[in-house]
């Protein structure tokens, strides 16, 4: 989803990738590696990083998924619901307590 080579996400070129991270608060510069398995590696780090509890997601993970879901997101030719905002996660459970399920 990151480097959108899923349907419904933007296609990302190499700087449009580290654009994504930065927009995440997060420090990753993609260099022309592959870019599914680039993201699917910085991901995994992230998902590494600490947290607040066991069964909690990392902050950073959570910017991303933020970011994936954002309505800005959307692009011409989505569904409807994408380009109103249905996207944005915050707009239904709030901003925190985003937890893990084992």
């Amino acid at each position: 989803m990151i480097c959108g080579d899923a349907e419904h996400f933007r296609y990302r070129s190499s700087r449009y990738i580290t654009r994504f991270f930065e927009d995440c608060d997060l420090d990753f510069e993609h260099r022309g590696e592959t870019r599914a398995d680039w993201c699917a590696d910085r991901v995994g780090e992230v998902l590494d990083l600490p947290r607040d509890g066991s069964q909690m997601l990392p902050d950073a993970f959570v910017r991303i998924i933020r970011r994936l879901l954002d309505s800005d997101e959307a692009e011409e030719g989505d569904p409807p619901g994408l380009r109103e905002g249905t996207r944005r996660p915050e707009s239904r459970t709030g901003t925190r307590g985003v937890a893990c399920v084992p």
